[in-house]
């Protein structure tokens, strides 16, 4: 049992789970091309060529290995940054996004400018309710309405229109 419990724990690390996966793509193929290569007479066209795949297959989970430890730090950026801008924080979640800038560039401008959106949603949101609360009802549905089903606040902005539709009719 405590066996099956450090395997189960080992599979939900994600260095583990990294390994794993690049070892059956790179060594399923490789064992294959292996068994066949050692049938083949050496020196055909046929031994060379599969000696090229292997040395190609090794080349790969070579520079795999070699870039894990940057993917691995990107993974977890990534993952921090989304559990923030789920939050709310979207500040913090820019930051930590951009810290993935050296890594990988072009996921961390995509995350930020995704991010940078959402806060802009949120902002329509909250002028939104000020005007609300003045008074200024046309307006703040005007705001409203510029929220799009990819924000965040959607289902917050759509209640609040139903909740003037409602108020509209009562009166």
């Amino acid at each position: 049992l405590a066996v099956v419990a450090l395997l189960v724990a080992l599979l939900a690390y994600t260095p583990t789970r990294f390994f794993i996966k690049l070892t059956v793509l790179c060594g399923l193929p490789f064992l294959v091309i292996f068994a066949k290569w050692r049938q083949q007479r050496r020196f055909s066209p046929a031994w060379l060529g599969m000696g090229l795949c292997l040395a190609l297959l090794l080349a790969v989970y070579g520079v795999q290995v070699f870039a894990f430890p940057e993917r691995l730090q990107v993974k977890e950026l990534t993952r921090q940054g989304d559990l923030l801008l789920a939050a709310g924080e979207y500040d913090q979640a820019i930051r930590t996004y951009r810290q993935m800038e050296p890594l990988a560039p072009e996921k961390a401008a995509e995350k930020v400018a995704v991010a940078e959106q959402q806060r802009e949603y949120q902002r329509l949101y909250q002028r939104a309710l000020v005007l609300l609360q003045q008074g200024e009802e046309a307006q703040a549905r005007a705001l409203l309405a510029r929220i799009p089903r990819s924000a965040r606040v959607y289902g917050r902005a759509q209640d609040l229109m139903e909740g003037m539709d409602q108020d509209g009719q009562r009166e």
